[in-house]
């Protein structure tokens, strides 16, 4: 039976360039994009889970480091959208169907009805448990870390700064109800260069993660998943501003 993906993901250049990288080998026939989670809501929330003081680093570096660092980089995500064919350009509005979130009931109903074989998730919020049990076929993220070394966010920026470049790359793994705790499907390692920075990991771990799940879902059937059950497991978040600063400083990490 050939494969039909629909993908779950943020309304943003990489669910472009996902969708149309997966679209030259595969019928994508339905993109689901959710609302973007409002900031207030982020910022409340890490402030309850790490403190007030590391949440307003947090959000300081989102404000000011993170525009500075994309403005700067923005020649290089060009030179590697190009040389990992990573296609930007707008999807097909007959294909797009809008959300407030990918928890909305009517979100499984579209799934069913595009005849999903299997749904990838970029960028997304938590799938509920109504959601998962819901959908009938495998769901599977492309996270941007090796799990579950560096599950959360800013997997390849975190390797680095850990002194781990070994564990700089990106997962492929079944969704369940925790984050990024499902099972690995496939891992993949990145190399980044001088040019790179906290704004072009991602990008690179993108195009190692699209060409990982291509060679699973070429294969037929999914593999069980890896066992790994005896290597460290960590939960990353953004860094702070000082964080960002001091690793920068001392490590030459960007």
């Amino acid at each position: 039976m050939p494969h039909r993906l629909v993908i779950l993901g943020r309304s943003d250049d990489t669910t472009r360039a996902l969708y149309h990288r997966l679209g030259s080998r595969f019928d994508v026939p339905l993109v689901i994009l959710e609302e973007k989670v409002p900031a207030r809501v982020v910022f409340r929330r890490r402030c309850r889970n790490l403190g007030l003081v590391p949440a307003i680093g947090q959000a300081l570096f989102v404000l000011l480091a993170q525009p500075a660092l994309a403005r700067v980089a923005r020649g290089r995500i060009e030179t590697l959208k190009r040389a990992c064919d990573l296609p930007d350009h707008p999807l097909p509005p007959e294909r797009v169907h809008h959300t407030t979130s990918v928890n909305d009931p009517s979100v499984p109903a579209r799934v069913r009805e595009a005849g999903a074989t299997h749904v990838i998730v970029n960028g997304t919020r938590l799938l509920s448990r109504a959601t998962l049990e819901a959908i009938d076929v495998p769901i599977i993220n492309l996270h941007l870390g090796w799990n579950p070394r560096y599950r959360g966010g800013n997997g390849a920026y975190w390797a680095l700064a850990e002194g781990d470049p070994e564990h700089a790359g990106v997962t492929v793994h079944l969704i369940d109800e925790g984050i990024d705790t499902g099972g690995v499907l496939a891992r993949a390692r990145i190399a980044p260069t001088h040019d790179d920075s906290f704004a072009t990991y991602p990008w690179l771990q993108l195009a190692a993660g699209i060409d990982a799940l291509t060679t699973l879902l070429q294969q037929g059937t999914l593999p069980a998943p890896l066992d790994t059950s005896s290597e460290p497991s960590g939960m990353w978040y953004h860094p702070t501003l000082w964080g960002y600063l001091g690793r920068r400083v001392r490590l030459g990490v960007k």
